[in-house]
């Protein structure tokens, strides 16, 4: 196997461990949708249904757009503004206490790795 092409395959399984995440968690989200939405105006979002529907979107869009390598850098930029935002929202840490803290700390470094994934991607494409 040539140097370019192990490089081509370790990209495409790169992207697939990358983008699965999201569009486990995107797809997820179509089947309860309703929920996900009363989840976002629980942490205070406004205009949820709207914002469940970007979400959905970027995570699933992004993700098929990864995993099939077409858009690659813009798709992972769109994953990690997506992230950014759901980390902010739903891992905030910092806020909470015990085990809870523990778990959703966990969580934020969890999306800090897979942002730095995604970065990676933009500079190999």
């Amino acid at each position: 196997m040539t140097i370019a092409r192990s490089e081509g395959a370790a990209l495409l399984v790169g992207r697939l461990c990358l983008a699965a995440i999201f569009l486990w968690s995107g797809l997820g989200k179509i089947g309860g949708f309703g929920g996900f939405a009363g989840m976002l105006a629980n942490q205070g979002l406004p205009a949820p249904t709207i914002a469940a529907l970007v979400a959905v979107a970027l995570e699933t869009g992004g993700a098929a757009l990864v995993i099939l390598g077409l858009l690659t850098r813009l798709a992972a930029a769109g994953l990690i503004l997506f992230t950014i935002a759901a980390t902010l929202i739903a891992h905030d840490f910092w806020a909470l206490e015990g085990a809870e803290r523990q778990m959703q700390q966990i969580q934020f470094m969890k999306n800090l790795g897979l942002i730095g994934g995604f970065v990676l991607l933009i500079g190999s494409g």
